[in-house]
């Protein structure tokens, strides 16, 4: 029974309420509204380029706690500054074991792919319109991926 109630917290906590994409944002907000949705706790990202693509750029930058995991965060934005990416570096980069057994729980087996140095894990969050993916640098960086699942019903790869 204890299982069975902490995966209902760990539901409650990691998906939201339904459409809720991550937490307080929705895809496609303005970094403005991300100010506002994260009541001012995501701030102009002190370095833009860091994190960035050519096709979504770092604009802001937050911390988020949940379920004894710390993160900090880089809110990616398309040429257009719609919110199109949410990524959370675990602050202990040894736990990301930890992060994908919680993750599992909540979204079922992963598909996995690994080299010599990195590994991945990837869920497709229908429900939510999400995909995350989980990338694992040794104990050194593990980094959660939040984007917007655009095909829902096509699974892809990694």
């Amino acid at each position: 029974m204890r299982t069975l109630s902490l995966f209902g917290v760990a539901l409650a906590v990691w998906s939201g309420p339904a459409a809720a994409n991550w937490q307080y944002t929705r895809w496609g907000m303005s970094p403005d509204q991300v100010i506002a949705a994260s009541k001012n706790k995501a701030h102009t990202a002190s370095d833009p380029a860091m994190h960035g693509t050519d096709e979504a750029r770092n604009l802001l930058d937050g911390k988020y706690q949940s379920q004894g995991f710390d993160f900090d965060i880089n809110f990616l934005f398309d040429p257009s500054n719609k919110l199109s990416h949410v990524n959370l570096h675990l602050v202990t980069p040894a736990d990301c074991p930890k992060l994908q057994g919680r993750l599992s729980n909540i979204y079922g087996p992963p598909k996995t792919s690994a080299t010599p140095i990195v590994s991945f894990a990837k869920w497709w969050d229908k429900r939510h319109g999400n995909v995350l993916v989980l990338m694992q640098i040794g104990d050194q960086s593990c980094k959660l991926d939040y984007m917007k699942y655009d095909e829902a019903g096509a699974e892809g790869g990694l």
